[in-house]
């Protein structure tokens, strides 16, 4: 779990050029016995955070559908309806 923010930063983001609104990627962690943990990240353009999802299940359009729900209610300062809909 350590190496999950150099997954989710793979780059300088003080130095990283401007680049589209939003960057969805996917990255895969495999551990000794071969299981997949699979990182679904949203990281918006100007800021210094990532959205991050970590999972057994390769469900790419549920979780970034997810990422982009979570996204936008934080962009409207909705702070607590992005919480209360990651808890339920």
């Amino acid at each position: 779990m350590q190496m999950v923010p150099k997954f989710c930063f793979p780059f300088d983001v003080e130095r990283e050029p401007p680049s589209p609104a939003v960057q969805h990627f996917t990255f895969a962690l495999t551990d000794l016995a071969g299981n997949r943990r699979f990182g679904f990240c949203r990281l918006r353009a100007g800021t210094q955070s990532c959205l991050c999802i970590l999972s057994h299940l390769p469900w790419f359009e549920v979780f970034y559908k997810l990422l982009n729900t979570v996204g936008d209610l934080l962009a409207q300062g909705q702070v607590t309806e992005a919480e209360e809909l990651l808890q339920n």
